[in-house]
């Protein structure tokens, strides 16, 4: 089993995943994986209205970054979910990256 970094660059708002280290046997299987669950994305899920991921194959970069070890299954072994606003939306909205951080922290 091999560890692999995926990741995609084509949607970056929040609520989406931008990367996610996945345990997969190969590269193309590593592609198709969700970063939600794990489990591989059909052809109708990459075209859905609304994805939390990218909208293609095509899009998802992938890295083999090692082995996994003895006994680590198929799957998500950690993923990056922006949950919140970004920097990138912050800015949309003209805010400075130091003032979503005390947004954030509640400052």
């Amino acid at each position: 089993m091999n560890l692999y970094l995926i990741s995609q660059e084509e949607n970056n708002g929040y609520d989406t995943y931008d990367s996610a280290v996945v345990a997969a046997l190969d590269e193309k299987t590593a592609i198709w994986m969700s970063p939600n669950n794990g489990e591989q994305l059909t052809d109708e899920e990459w075209k859905g209205k609304y994805s939390s991921w990218c909208h293609s194959p095509e899009a998802v970069k992938v890295k083999l970054i090692g082995k996994a070890a003895w006994g680590i299954k198929k799957g998500v072994i950690c993923a990056s979910f922006n949950k919140t606003w970004g920097i990138a939306t912050a800015n949309r909205y003209g805010l400075s990256s130091a003032t979503l951080i005390d947004l954030l922290d509640g400052s």
